[in-house]
């Protein structure tokens, strides 16, 4: 064959051997020569501990992923646990109506001697305060709820705004720790609108209910004699 490039070849010992494609051209002297070879050995140790290194990661990899493999603990959703704890949080609330409600007038009707009846309107009177009792515990609990919506919503609206000014000096970590932070932010958001939500389709339906209770109540049926004082 013929050769198209000029070639050097070095071995360990520091011996080498040079094929010119130009007999004219100069030959590399000794210096040229032992430089040439020394960066060569150089760059051979070089690519040898980056091997070496590469290699250990992998093992390292590989143990770490056995050891997660060997050592597996089921996590629930952080959604899910949020989603659990407002569906506990819902149901105390109900509960803690209904105890009110199992014996709901009673607190409100005044004491009487005995053998003696409320008059008209002193039932009025017991029933206007039940009615505003129940009223004043669903605004109560609207307003927790909206408090926390409004609390949560700052927090938020606070953390996109350091996000904003400091977004140039944050790391990879930092920003995906920042994108974790708000999807839990929104998530919370929007259960505590739901809530909200639904507490006020439920609160007018309740108060409804507890009138109703009221006038068919045999301990205010005063309210319902058109003849009665």
């Amino acid at each position: 064959g013929r050769v198209t490039a000029s070639q050097k070849l070095f071995y360990k010992d520091g011996a080498h051997d040079i094929v010119a494609v130009d007999p004219l051209a100069r030959p590399p002297g000794d210096i040229e020569l032992q430089e040439e070879f020394q960066a060569l050995l150089a760059a051979e140790k070089q690519c040898t501990a980056d091997v070496r290194d590469v290699e250990k990661e992998v093992k390292d990899i590989v143990n770490n992923r056995n050891k997660e493999e060997q050592n597996i603990n089921l996590v629930t959703p952080y959604y899910d646990v949020v989603r659990v704890k407002q569906e506990e949080s819902d149901d105390e609330g109900d509960k803690d109506e209904e105890a009110v409600e199992h014996d709901y007038l009673s607190p409100f009707l005044p004491v009487l001697i005995a053998g003696k009846s409320m008059t008209k309107p002193e039932s009025m009177d017991v029933r206007e305060r039940c009615l505003k009792g129940l009223k004043d515990r669903l605004i109560e609990r609207a307003n927790i709820i909206q408090a926390r919506h409004d609390e949560e919503t700052a927090a938020l609206a606070k953390r996109q705004a350091n996000f904003q000014r400091d977004r140039d000096q944050m790391s990879r970590a930092e920003e995906e720790e920042y994108d974790h932070a708000c999807d839990e932010s929104m998530f919370r958001i929007h259960i505590l609108e739901q809530r909200l939500k639904r507490h006020e389709e439920q609160a007018l339906q309740r108060y409804y209910e507890l009138d109703s209770k009221l006038r068919g109540d045999a301990r205010l049926a005063v309210l319902m004699d058109p003849n009665a004082s």
